[in-house]
């Protein structure tokens, strides 16, 4: 019987906000690349940037870098309980 460990369910979805946060960096990103691109050769489809102009594309950029920056803290904060304070429940480990 091997054991899993089970992330508690708050740290999954965390980890898909994360997910989300990335995938809009790099869409606005594309975004913002777009009317003043580096490599002129180098265009990104209009279905992959985000709809809305240049100051949106900032925004979006900056919440999505704000909810990683939060949610980065966060773990650490939950990495040093776990590890500092000796009565936090561990992960659940369920047996398959």
């Amino acid at each position: 019987m091997s054991q899993v460990a089970i992330q508690p369910a708050w740290f999954r979805v965390t980890r898909w906000i994360d997910v989300l946060a990335v995938l809009l960096m790099v869409a606005s990103g594309w975004q913002i690349n777009d009317p003043s691109p580096t490599f002129p050769a180098l265009r990104f489809p209009l279905l992959c940037a985000l709809i809305g102009g240049h100051d949106t594309a900032h925004i979006v950029y900056l919440v999505a870098l704000s909810m990683l920056i939060v949610l980065f803290i966060a773990h650490i904060v939950h990495i040093a309980i776990v590890t500092l304070v000796p009565c936090s429940p561990p992960l659940m480990i369920r047996g398959q």
